[in-house]
């Protein structure tokens, strides 16, 4: 059985105070966090975009090398 629950006024006032705060603090924590992984995202990108670079340089490098190290046929 439920039994009422009995509080003074300023201090319910005080407590729906608190939880508002806490919501909006909540609230933007999340948007920072979307924030967040967007940025990491783009990151990732820019990484995997860097690494194909580079893959693409060592190849040449490599093509390059070969050619100068065959002996002429």
């Amino acid at each position: 059985e439920k039994m009422p629950v009995f509080v003074k006024l300023e201090d319910y006032q005080e407590l729906t105070s608190l939880l508002s705060q806490t919501v909006e603090k909540l609230k933007k924590a999340r948007e920072l966090l979307e924030e967040i992984k967007e940025l990491k995202k783009q990151e990732d990108e820019e990484l995997e975009n860097w690494e194909k670079d580079l893959d693409e340089a060592e190849e040449k490098i490599q093509e390059i090398n070969n050619t100068l190290t065959e002996p002429d046929t």
